[in-house]
């Protein structure tokens, strides 16, 4: 028997193919930004530091964020 209605749980649970680009590209891009803010730590001075500190500290409050959100939604 066929149903033509599938549950959720195996709607999720459908295999899917995912290149790697769909798999890496948030963790890549979370790479890309932190290495700019610690590169413009090292490389700039003075006024460009709360910059670099928000590149850098992206690399945590981001997934932390997504985290939470995911938890209490």
């Amino acid at each position: 028997m066929c149903d033509l209605k599938q549950s959720r749980y195996e709607q999720a649970h459908m295999k899917t193919t995912l290149s790697l680009w769909s798999i890496f590209k948030a963790p890549f891009w979370l790479f890309v930004v932190s290495l700019a803010g610690i590169m413009l730590a090292l490389f700039v001075d003075s006024t460009w530091d709360w910059l670099a500190t928000l590149l850098v500290s992206s690399a945590v409050a981001i997934p932390v964020f997504f985290y939470l959100r995911a938890k209490f939604s």
